[in-house]
């Protein structure tokens, strides 16, 4: 019977190329990444100019931060730059002493993956800008294209939601009659007008 593979804790580090602190770190970093089959770990890395959107959601704020993460608890790791003193951290289990990052700001959080996607569509919409900008189009033109095509799709994506609710599910009459919508209501049989002459015909 194969053996259920084990998940290895990382320690991952977002950087910049332009940045002094990272250049500085990166001999280190490496270090430590020959050294993690040792320690059972993985080391990986994250460039923050170009997974920018990954990096909002890492919600990194200053360069290099450095994250140790396990069983999907996220911890910031601070002040530790050199290869001993990380190996040192993972080896002492020095993490279970760190306040685990809390959970609306996690980015293991279960709704991360979603503001991932709009996080690259927001990207992917600056880049096509700055593309029609480095076209010869101007920036205010370029600008209202790209507003009008949002506000555009937003409009569309609504008229599809509202055929789907008016015509595929349909709302009952109880949830209507909340909100002034049910219509007209049907007239009594029995109204003050009519109770005098029905009460002479009967008795």
């Amino acid at each position: 019977m194969k053996s259920p593979a084990v998940r290895l804790p990382f320690i991952t580090c977002s950087y910049a190329p332009w940045c002094p602190a990272c250049q500085l770190l990166q001999p280190e970093w490496n270090r430590l990444a020959s050294v993690a089959p040792d320690l059972g770990i993985k080391v990986a890395k994250l460039d923050c100019t170009v997974e920018a959107s990954v990096a909002m959601i890492f919600t990194i704020t200053s360069l290099p931060t450095i994250y140790h993460i396990k069983d999907g608890v996220f911890r910031l790791v601070k002040g530790k730059r050199m290869s001993e003193e990380l190996k040192h951290f993972v080896e002492t289990q020095s993490y279970e002493l760190i306040e685990p990052e809390t959970w609306p700001y996690s980015p293991g959080a279960f709704y991360m993956p979603t503001v991932v996607r709009l996080l690259d569509l927001g990207m992917s919409v600056t880049r096509f800008h700055k593309y029609m900008v480095s076209k010869g189009m101007p920036a205010a033109l370029s600008l209202l294209f790209v507003a009008t095509a949002i506000l555009g799709s937003g409009a569309c994506f609504g008229m599809l939601l509202l055929f789907i609710c008016e015509y595929c599910c349909p709302p009952r009459p109880q949830i209507l009659s909340v909100f002034g919508m049910a219509g007209a209501r049907p007239e009594p049989i029995v109204t003050k007008d009519n109770v005098s002459y029905l009460h002479s015909s009967l008795f």
